[in-house]
């Protein structure tokens, strides 16, 4: 696992469409960036953004495919109506979409994508309701970069196996959360933190975060080669 150098060319470019208030599109190699006057609204890239919201334990009967449907079709954006039928889930959507698109930005630095061919004045569907500011965005990501190399001194590659300590530090008074059991019940020395990534479905930052964690906590060690 390696961390490239940050794209600054891209970093630079996305400021000054945020400082111009700029909306549209720009197309990369592997994702779609939409703003509007300057805030981000979404990265589009493999995960369609119907799915990102998927997780917002919604009520029975709110219909996630038809509100994309209809909000492809000129209807209310995506967004506006799920929030419409499900007040309730204002902050969990809220969440989920602001780490998608963290994830996101994250990627795109990381990975040094060049400026982009860009497509002004068009919106995506999934409408502006939570557009966040580039800034925050970029300085978020910027930090996650650094914490990437400290993990890869670690983790290295995605094929590495880890295991569960013999003795966890402080014995019986180690209070393990219920999110972190779900890490520990996959970490038998057979699975590769590739593994570990497909089964959990979760961005390979935050899997890898997590298990640096644990590596730091004395609560895992790899399996030797």
């Amino acid at each position: 696992m390696h961390a490239s150098a940050p794209s600054h060319e891209l970093r630079t470019h996305l400021l000054q469409l945020a400082n111009a208030g700029w909306t549209g599109c720009l197309h990369l190699q592997h994702a779609a960036l939409w703003l509007v006057g300057g805030r981000v609204v979404l990265v589009d890239g493999a995960l369609p953004p119907v799915d990102v919201i998927r997780d917002a334990a919604l009520p029975v009967g709110v219909d996630l495919d038809d509100l994309d449907w209809n909000a492809r079709n000129g209807g209310t954006p995506l967004l506006d109506a799920v929030i419409e039928h499900a007040p309730a889930a204002e902050t969990v959507v809220a969440r989920l979409l602001h780490e998608h698109n963290l994830n996101g930005i994250f990627e795109l630095l990381a990975t040094g994508e060049r400026s982009p061919e860009a497509e002004e004045g068009v919106r995506h569907h999934v409408g502006d309701r939570f557009a966040q500011p580039m800034l925050d965005l970029i300085d978020e990501a910027d930090r996650r970069i650094e914490l990437w190399r400290a993990i890869a001194d670690h983790i290295p590659t995605t094929t590495v196996m880890f295991r569960m300590s013999k003795e966890l530090p402080g014995g019986a008074e180690t209070r393990v959360e219920p999110t972190e059991w779900r890490y520990l019940a996959l970490l038998d020395g057979s699975r590769t933190v590739s593994d570990i990534i497909d089964e959990t479905a979760e961005s390979p930052f935050r899997v890898c975060s997590t298990l640096y964690r644990m590596v730091l906590q004395e609560w895992i060690e790899p399996v030797p080669a």
